[in-house]
């Protein structure tokens, strides 16, 4: 969650109302809503859904790590640990690139477009390459927990670098120093904030990462572990990955978020959506080269990542391939109909979850607004669920409402509506 999401989730409440509950200390309403809710969790899967295999009882849940601790804190080790070295990195490699955008603004446009590449790679089709690069063992949810959080820590540190102080940067000029003694002495220590910002965003993308990974063929971990519960239908299994998975990944957002706020105590909310756009230089030809330059570097990126592990020509495909495959090949019109007909099931899949989830959201900080005391109450239930990773939440919504059209609406619906939610909320509150 970025700082506009603690600013929104902190708020203080609107007391127009003069409702009693508007004084109650929202870590006190937070916890009552927190015990209702696992109270009656526990009374509908005791009742409406008692055997139907969708919902564990918060009582089985506990029961069924008891009973096999050793296997689950194995795999949760080997989880967390996965997604501690994507994680160590991937942020290593996004703050190398906003240093380099910093430094040397013409590239800003073309790192960016890096930076946006990694972050819309869809993982479950990236994962085998991956795995075919890498081979057995960790390197697949490694690389994959490390491209997680390139994008989120690149924006963050990025911002950081633009929010350095002018005077400072003048006194800095006045002396005669050049652009890198300025990056080291004045935008790296101004950047601190924000860059905390985006790691406690990049935490639980990174677990996200590290699971999706052990998907792919891993032999330890929660990935693999949910594979196997999902297809011997071990629903309280499920449940307690889905809890520990939960805590973990809510657990490294609160506490980077919390080492922010002790290192950073001066620092003020941060929107990370508020990144300076790069100027944009005047002239036809200007503006050109700035459109196809990003497009060249990620064709060049693309070629040197091939070239670089070798891939074999069977499984290595260039955009050249690419392009026959869809058009020049005498298989090229059944092959267009085939993709630009699953594209079209993905793009409606999607409007209806991204309207549903916007809606949902937007309704939901209008009530917040009319009603501050639920906001108090809800809001940090709602900020500590947005920081679950979806690969988690995937499973229970399956066991829900099965495979199909309603799933793939729901899952998209739960991952647009709490950025959604937090930042409207953060809009109507500056009103």
């Amino acid at each position: 969650m970025s700082d506009t999401a603690q600013a929104a989730a902190a708020a203080p409440a609107r007391s127009g109302d003069g409702s009693r509950l508007d004084r109650v200390s929202p870590r006190v309403l937070s916890a009552l809503v927190g015990i209702g809710f696992i109270l009656l969790w526990e009374l509908l899967a005791r009742t409406v859904y008692a055997g139907s295999y969708r919902l564990s009882a918060p009582t089985a849940v506990v029961a069924e790590f008891f009973e096999f601790p050793g296997l689950y804190l194995r795999n949760l080790w080997h989880s967390t640990k996965t997604a501690a070295w994507g994680f160590l990195w991937g942020n290593l490699a996004a703050i190398a690139l906003a240093a380099a955008s910093s430094l040397v603004p013409p590239l800003r446009r073309s790192i960016g477009a890096i930076a946006l590449t990694i972050f819309c790679l869809p993982f479950i089709a990236v994962a085998p390459i991956l795995r075919l690069i890498t081979g057995p063992g960790n390197g697949t949810p490694i690389a994959l927990s490390a491209l997680a959080v390139v994008f989120t820590t690149y924006v963050a540190a990025l911002l950081g670098f633009d929010l350095a102080p002018g005077s400072a940067l003048d006194v800095v000029r006045s002396y005669g120093r050049g652009r890198l003694v300025a990056f080291r002495d004045v935008r790296l220590r101004a950047s601190v904030p924000a860059m905390f910002a985006g790691l406690q965003i990049a935490a639980p993308a990174a677990f996200l990462g590290a699971v999706v990974g052990e998907f792919t063929g891993a032999h330890r971990g929660l990935g693999i572990l949910t594979v196997r519960a999902l297809g011997a239908l071990q629903t309280d299994r499920i449940w307690v990955i889905a809890v520990m998975s939960t805590i973990v990944a809510t657990g490294g957002y609160i506490a980077i978020g919390a080492l922010g706020r002790i290192l950073c105590p001066w620092s003020p909310a941060l929107d990370l959506g508020a990144v300076p756009a790069p100027r944009q230089e005047p002239g036809l030809l200007n503006r050109l080269v700035s459109l196809l330059a990003p497009i060249l570097v990620v064709f060049v990126f693309w070629y040197a990542f091939l070239w670089v592990f070798q891939i074999k020509p069977f499984f290595a495909k260039t955009p050249f391939d690419v392009w026959a495959e869809l058009f020049t090949n005498a298989d090229a019109p059944e092959t267009r109909s085939s993709i630009f007909g699953a594209l079209g099931t993905t793009l409606w899949t999607t409007s209806l979850g991204y309207v549903a989830g916007l809606v949902s959201a937007l309704a939901t900080a209008v009530v917040f607004i009319v009603v501050p005391w639920l906001e108090r109450a809800l809001m940090p239930i709602a900020v500590a669920l947005r920081s679950i990773p979806i690969i988690i939440t995937t499973p229970v919504i399956i066991l829900f409402v099965g495979r199909g059209l309603l799933t793939t609406t729901a899952i998209v619906a739960v991952m647009s509506f709490f950025p959604t939610l937090v930042n409207c909320y953060a809009a109507m509150t500056r009103t």
